[in-house]
Order: C-alpha cells, then sequence, then structure tokens
C-alpha cells in the first residue's frame, strides 16, 4: 500500500501544472515565495524620491531667490563691486552694521538673563500654575508683533499710562519713544518668548535628581546650580541665544515703530533702499552682507558650541541632556553618588540640617510671574483703547463706544485686507502641514545619502533673516509675474512654515514605537494604510499645532507683504502697517483686538487637541 502524495505548495510547479525551471545540469533552481520590489529592496531611494519635489521647491522658492540677491548686487547693470565698496569705505554703513550687531546681542543678552529665571520656574512648576505660565508665554508668541509693538507706543506715549503715573509722581514726563532705548525693550518684549520655549523645551528634560545627589554631596544651592544644572542646560542656552540674534538681526517692524527713524538697524534701511528709493543694486548688497553676518555667526556657534536645540549639533559634542533623561529604572544613584568626592561628614550634616528657606523660591515665582504678567499687560491695553469714545488712541480709555468696530467692520478696504491674509494663510499652513509632514517622515525614516545635507537645506529658511528672503522673492516673482498675486504669498508663507512643522512633526515622529506600523505590515495592512492607521493619529496633533501656528506666522507676516505685495493689493498685517506709518487712532486698536482674539481662538483650539491627545495616550 503506497503513502499519498504530499501536495506540494502552491507556486513550486507542482499544483500550477509547472515545473520549476532547471539550470543546464538539469539541478532545478531555488525559488522565493515573495521576491522584494525595487522600493522594497531599496527604501532609501523611495525615500529620496518622495523628497525630490520637496527639495525642487526650496530651490526654486528659497535658494534662488538668494541667488537673484547675489547676482542684483553685482550686475547693476554690469558687473561691478561699487555697492559693496559704497558699503564698506562709507563710515556711516560700517556704523549702521556695527550698531545692528551690538542691539542684536544686546537683546540676546536681555532675554537670555530674563528668559532664564522664567524657564527655570516653568520647569519647576507643576499643574494649573504650568498652564498659566505657558498661557501667559504662549499667548505673546501667538499675537502679531506688529500688535505687540504697537501696544508699546500707546503705553509710553506722552498721555500713555506710563507718561501719567510718571506725572502723577510730580516728575516730569521723559522722552520714551523714539530712542535706542526704546527699542531694545521693544526687541526684548518681542523675542522673550521665543527665549524662553527654547530653553523651557531642553531644560524640562534636565534630570534634577542630578541636582538632589550634589545637594546631598553637601553642594550649596547656588554650587549645585554652577556644577550641574547650568552646564546641562548650555546646549539649550546657546541655542536659544542664537535663534534669538538671527531673529534679532534682521528686525524691521520695532526699529521703525519703536525707533521713528532715530536708530539705525540694516532692516529698516534695506527697505528704505529698495521701496523708497528704489536703488535694487544696493540694496540688494546689504541684504547679502546681513546674510553674510549671520552665516558667520552660525558657524562660529556650531564651530564653539552645542546647539542640538536647534538640530544643529557640533562634530563630536555630547548630548549631555539627552542622556540626563534615562529612564528611572536605569538610573543608578549609587552611581551618582561617585560623581564626586565625598565631603566631610560634618558637612553633610549641616547640609541636611540647615532648614530650607523659601525666600528664594518665593523671589523666583514673583519675579517670573511679573514678568509674564508684563508681556500680557500691552495686550490689555490694546482691547481697551479700542472702546475709547475719543477721536485718538487714550488708555484709560475715555468714554467707551462701539463706534470704532463699526467704521472698521463697515470698511471694504478693511475687509478686503482681512480676508486676503485669511486666504493667504489658510492655504500656506495647509501646504505647510502637508509637505512638512512628509518631509519630516523621509527625514526620520529614511536612510540615504545626504540627508543631513538635505535637512539642513529645509531648515535654512528658519535662520536666514526674513527681509533678506522679501528681497530675494520680490526679484523671482518679478521674473515669474506673481507679484501681489494669492500664489506669491502661498509660496513664501510655506516655505518660511516648512522648517517648524519638520521640527515639531519629527520630535513626535520619534515618539511613535514604528512596531506597530509594522505589526500592522505583517497583518496585511499596506505600508500607507499602516501609516495612517496608526502613526498618523499619534501625530496628528502636532501636525495640526504646527499648522495653526503657520497659519499665525503668515496672518502675522508684514515684512514679506512689503515687498512682495505689489502697489493693487494689501493683506491685513500691511494695511495696518501703512495705518501706523500714516494715522494713528483706534481703528488700529480694534484690528489689532479682533487679531489677537483670532490668535486665542486658535491657542485654545491646539490646548484642546493636545489635552485630548493625551488623554487617548493615557
Amino acid at each position: 500500500m503506497s503513502l499519498p502524495a504530499t501536495p506540494q505548495p502552491a507556486g513550486l510547479g507542482a499544483t500550477t501544472g509547472r515545473s520549476l525551471p532547471t539550470s543546464k545540469g538539469g539541478v532545478r533552481k531555488s525559488a522565493s515565495y515573495a521576491r522584494p520590489r525595487w522600493w522594497q529592496a531599496n527604501p532609501g531611494r523611495l525615500w529620496l524620491a518622495i523628497l525630490l519635489p520637496v527639495i525642487a521647491f526650496f530651490a526654486l522658492f528659497f535658494l534662488y531667490p538668494l541667488l537673484k540677491i547675489i547676482l542684483q548686487s553685482l550686475f547693476t547693470p554690469r558687473f561691478s563691486l561699487k555697492n559693496y565698496v559704497r558699503i564698506f569705505a562709507d563710515p556711516t554703513y560700517l556704523l549702521l552694521i556695527w550698531n545692528t550687531i551690538r542691539l542684536s546681542l544686546e537683546v540676546a543678552l536681555g532675554t537670555l538673563l530674563v528668559g532664564y529665571p522664567i524657564a527655570a520656574w516653568l520647569v519647576r512648576i507643576r499643574g494649573p500654575f504650568l498652564a498659566v505660565g505657558l498661557l501667559l508665554v504662549m499667548l505673546p508668541l501667538w499675537t502679531s508683533a506688529l500688535v505687540r509693538n504697537y501696544a508699546w507706543i500707546i503705553v509710553l506715549r506722552r498721555g500713555g499710562p506710563v507718561s501719567n503715573f510718571i506725572e502723577s509722581l510730580g516728575f516730569e514726563t521723559p522722552n520714551l519713544l523714539y530712542n535706542e532705548g526704546t527699542v531694545l525693550l521693544g526687541m526684548i518684549y518681542t523675542l522673550l518668548p521665543y527665549m524662553i520655549f527654547t530653553l523651557y523645551n531642553s531644560m524640562r528634560n534636565i534630570d534634577g535628581r542630578l541636582v538632589a545627589a550634589a545637594r546631598g554631596l553637601g553642594a550649596s544651592p547656588a554650587r549645585a546650580f554652577l556644577k550641574v544644572y547650568l552646564p546641562l542646560s548650555m546646549p539649550a542656552v546657546s541655542a536659544a541665544s542664537l535663534l534669538v540674534f538671527i531673529i534679532a538681526i534682521g528686525f524691521f517692524i520695532t526699529p521703525a515703530l519703536l525707533g521713528g527713524g532715530h536708530v539705525e538697524m540694516i532692516g529698516p534701511q534695506i527697505d528704505m533702499q529698495m521701496n523708497e528709493l528704489t536703488d535694487w543694486g544696493f540694496g540688494s548688497a546689504l541684504s547679502v552682507v546681513l546674510f553674510l553676518i549671520v552665516a558667520i555667526v552660525i558657524m562660529i556657534s556650531v564651530g564653539l558650541f552645542d546647539v542640538e536645540a536647534l538640530g544643529v549639533e557640533k562634530r563630536g559634542a555630547t548630548p549631555v541632556v539627552a542622556e540626563s533623561v534615562a529612564p528611572t529604572e536605569k538610573l543608578d544613584m549609587a552611581a551618582a553618588l561617585r560623581l564626586s568626592p565625598m565631603p566631610p561628614p560634618r558637612q553633610v550634616v549641616r547640609a541636611f540640617s540647615k532648614p530650607q528657606k523659601a525666600i528664594g523660591p518665593a523671589l523666583h515665582s514673583s519675579f517670573s510671574f511679573l514678568v509674564l504678567a508684563v508681556l500680557f499687560l500691552p495686550i490689555i491695553v490694546i482691547a481697551g483703547s479700542s472702546f475709547t469714545a475719543s477721536a485718538f488712541i487714550a488708555f484709560p480709555p475715555q468714554g467707551w463706544t462701539l463706534d470704532w468696530y463699526r467704521q472698521v467692520f463697515g470698511d471694504r478696504a478693511w475687509i478686503d485686507a482681512a480676508l486676503l491674509s485669511a486666504k493667504a494663510a489658510s492655504l500656506s499652513a495647509v501646504c505647510a502641514a502637508v509637505v512638512g509632514t512628509i518631509t519630516a517622515v523621509c527625514l526620520v525614516r529614511g536612510r540615504f545619502p545626504g540627508r543631513q545635507a538635505f535637512y539642513l537645506l529645509i531648515i535654512a529658511p528658519m535662520i536666514v533673516p526674513t527681509i533678506v528672503m522679501a528681497v530675494g522673492l520680490y526679484f523671482l516673482y518679478i521674473d515669474l509675474r506673481l507679484l501681489g498675486t494669492i500664489w506669491s504669498f502661498v509660496f513664501a508663507y510655506t516655505v518660511q512654515s516648512v522648517p517648524i512643522v519638520v521640527l515639531v512633526v519629527s520630535s513626535a515622529l520619534r515618539r511613535v514605537n514604528i512596531a506597530l506600523e509594522r505589526s500592522a505590515v505583517i497583518l496585511g495592512a499596506s505600508p500607507i494604510r499602516a501609516f495612517f492607521s496608526v502613526t498618523m493619529p499619534a501625530i496628528w496633533p502636532s501636525v495640526a499645532a504646527a499648522g495653526l501656528f503657520s497659519f499665525i506666522h503668515a496672518f502675522d507676516d508684514v515684512v514679506v507683504a512689503e515687498f512682495i505685495a505689489g502697489t493693487t493689493v494689501a493683506t491685513l498685517p500691511k494695511k495696518m502697517w501703512v495705518s501706523l506709518v500714516y494715522s494713528i487712532d483706534p481703528t488700529i486698536s480694534v484690528v489689532s483686538t479682533v487679531f489677537v482674539a483670532v490668535s486665542v481662538v486658535l491657542l485654545i483650539a491646539i490646548t484642546l487637541m493636545q489635552s485630548a491627545a493625551s488623554r487617548r495616550a493615557a
């Protein structure tokens, strides 16, 4: 009795009526059940192919405009270095460059001295106090820079709250506006949230038990801070200072509004050369000089410091902050005790026997809350002045009326400007969210040659002064005949917003367990379906938050719109800017109050989405 034949698996030839292919010697070739497709065998090429359209987009709307600036500065109309000779041969422009660098350094130092204690305070507090503190920092950040600087005009002008308070004390009111001190104060006020958030996001990852170990070994609070906490926070300090310096050196709004033409910086000078004197060659040369200053500062910073908080690390740097956030079970406290020699027993006994003084933390909390209240105060001043019954801006309001609101909402020019800004901001936010998310996935998941160079290209718009990009886009749009069109704003704002989306979404992607997505693929889901079913719900709050931030950035923009809007259209910030330059009445306060209200609504929406995501994760 013979055994039944063992059935062969489908695909091996027996069940299909086909035999396996054989070699010339009659030996069967080995068969593969699943031959990988080209993108499975070469995943790096797939990620690079997906990233290529993004690289082409940045090459056209970022690299090419920078090249246009260089060419414009050299060929006006023939090749010549006269524009650069004019800059470096004239003491006036050398002083202008020095004043710009000096003021930017002072702003970076000022924001660091004020922002570091506040960031450390935010790391220390918990619960509702932390929520209120973060709200007081975020609200100015989500409020138009134009609105915030305009608020200082109301606060510091003659007849304003500060002037009235000084006069009530019996003193003569000094000139509080249109001087270098006011410009410095306004720039520190505007950029302080950037410093605080950059510091806070890194400092909250520092393991506080290391400081506790130092205190347990007998170190004083000051010594524990200087020897343990401060060195661990230095990457955040260097990154935040560099970020603030880069933003400050290209500042345009604050020197123009609060300086009143009496404080010279490169930004307002470029605007005057390009838009008023129409000296495009010289304005381009000033833009190139400004860009070179920023490039030199970045190279020096990357070479000397660890600026990992900006996504750029010094070669060979040790990520001390990242190492300090090891899980609890991996931290050996005995190892922490061996970090320094054991002090004499009497010193240890004294350290533990000293009662903890509450005056230090109390002063720290009072200082932090006072500064955050000052950040919020100008917003209250703007809202109050929008209801004044007088024909000029006044705070406290001289009577109460809604006439200025009726005037603004009945003016077609304001409505058209608001609609244009909303349309451009919405389109650019969607484009930035989509492009930035795709880019982040490619850079986080992909491994291909040149990945680090492509990453630097993507985040480069974040570290190039805005006014330099505005000048380059102006020349590009003239060639493409896009000046003043809706797409000119969309492309410009997308290039500026994608770096933020990439940074935010990349951070979220690194926290997602990719094994869950692979499990979905093993169970039969396609890679795309697995991504949208598993990973996308986890990173969706970060994508939405980055998209809303992109919307606020585009809706708030003045500098780019000043150059690319042309003479026929005006966005809401540009119309506000023109109104501030030529006339100041309560209509500006009304528009600013509406602007702040929109920001608050979006901020609440982000907070609710993040809270919902946290509850789902829990």
